[in-house]
């Protein structure tokens, strides 16, 4: 929650001091490339040393291993993030009031999220077995959970601005007016 919160802080220094400015955008996308191939023979590198070992360590069944993932406060996904970041930062997209809300909402998105409760609900999928047999099912299965969590978010983001709405409308007759 710390990590994601520096993020968005720094997002927001990003945004108003504009220390990448002079830094051009295919920069960001060869650094995205460039650390997603890493990605990839890192995890390549360690599977074969897993398999290796798991070989020479005489066992002779199947074979399993869980998935390589990143916390909010890897280097990897931070890195990622602020190339994103800029990149999205310098399309010149005009106003639009859907666009905008839905912008808006995803700090609460993130904040509905990233807990142990959406955590359970998204370990119930065996996405390695699924990756495994069936690679487009598994794709559209995460989109669509996407979708679901990111949805989530944005009721959470229109509950807490109809409250406020609410709360403006009403406060009157909690609080006292000092004038």
């Amino acid at each position: 929650m710390i990590t994601g919160v520096f993020l968005y802080l720094m997002g927001g220094y990003i945004r108003k001091y504009d220390p990448f400015k002079r830094i051009r955008a295919w920069v960001f996308i060869g650094i995205i490339i460039i650390t997603y191939v890493f990605i990839y023979i890192s995890n390549y590198n360690n599977v074969a040393n897993m398999i290796q070992d798991y070989v020479s360590g005489g066992n002779n069944g199947i074979f399993y291993h869980n998935l390589k993932t990143y916390g909010n406060y890897s280097i990897v996904v931070m890195i990622v993030g602020v190339c994103f970041f800029e990149i999205f930062k310098r399309l010149r997209i005009p106003q639009n009031k859907i666009i905008n809300y839905i912008g808006a909402a995803t700090f609460m998105t993130y904040l509905i999220h990233d807990n142990g409760f959406s955590y359970s609900i998204w370990n119930t999928q065996d996405w390695i077995t699924l990756l495994y047999y069936n690679p487009l099912l598994c794709l559209v299965k995460i989109f669509v959970w996407t979708l679901f969590f990111f949805g989530g978010g944005i009721i959470a983001y229109s509950i807490f601005i109809w409250c406020g709405k609410l709360y403006n409308k009403y406060k009157y007759i909690f609080l006292i007016d000092n004038k």
